[in-house]
């Protein structure tokens, strides 16, 4: 099993597949930062100007939050969305994956 460019593939056959982790390549320079990921049903958003629209896709591309941030952090509540992984865009911020429990 393996994820490359967002599609995971699967050699064989698989009865159950868990996201452990998300390997983003994050530095300060790209601006968001999410923790924890994976998480359960909170997360925390850090480096999101002030104003910023975001929006939070699902595997198939379905959003399912948008919002504008308040602030350059804020937390996104995250308990009724279905686990799975998800992506997080904001303004030119780099999207960022992030995986739900």
């Amino acid at each position: 099993i393996a994820i490359l460019g967002g599609t995971l593939w699967c050699s064989g056959q698989a009865s159950f597949c868990e996201v452990v982790g998300v390997d983003e390549n994050w530095s300060p320079e790209d601006g968001l930062s999410v923790f924890p990921n994976p998480a359960t049903d909170l997360v925390r958003i850090e480096g999101m100007v002030a104003g910023t629209a975001w929006q939070l896709t699902d595997a198939a591309g379905r959003i399912v939050e948008r919002g504008v941030s308040d602030g350059s952090s804020f937390e996104l509540n995250t308990a009724a969305f279905a686990r799975g992984l998800y992506i997080l865009k904001g303004g030119s911020a780099q999207a960022v994956r992030i995986a739900l429990h």
